[in-house]
């Protein structure tokens, strides 16, 4: 099946924060209610018409197209079988690098009936690629 597939029509005049555009959100909805879905902002209302096109497909491939600076919190949270997709990884290694990630608290996990969500911790991440880089520089 084809991914479904938001174009960005140009480029917005504020941020926009895409963090409703994740596969397990879109799941089942039609055409007219993702575009109608509301993508919050810094200034005024704007609808997902209102700045893509839309072309349907599967919500579980789903692609943004014509992305800029203005995008924000791309693929916010995400299950593991959404994650192992989009990395072409089968079930049980993704799983286990996500463990590891949870336990190095890179990412937050929470249930949503039998599955779990992930966000990334970008705190926790932006502290710890710090610490990292302080490794390279010159003394």
């Amino acid at each position: 099946m084809k991914p479904l597939v938001v174009t960005l029509r140009g480029r917005p005049d504020q941020r926009l924060d895409l963090a409703p555009l994740v596969p397990h959100r879109l799941a089942g909805m039609t055409a007219a209610e993702i575009e109608r879905i509301e993508l919050q902002t810094t200034r005024k209302r704007v609808l997902l018409a209102d700045v893509f096109r839309l072309r349907m497909g599967d919500a579980a491939q789903t692609r943004i197209e014509a992305s800029c600076d203005r995008l924000d919190r791309i693929g916010h949270e995400m299950t593991a079988g959404e994650i192992a997709e989009r990395f072409a990884c089968s079930w049980p290694t993704t799983t286990r690098h996500l463990r590891i990630l949870e336990r190095a608290k890179l990412v937050r996990v929470r249930k949503r009936g039998r599955g779990r969500i992930y966000q990334l911790d970008r705190r926790m991440l932006r502290g710890t690629i710090g610490k990292w880089m302080r490794w390279f520089e010159p003394d």
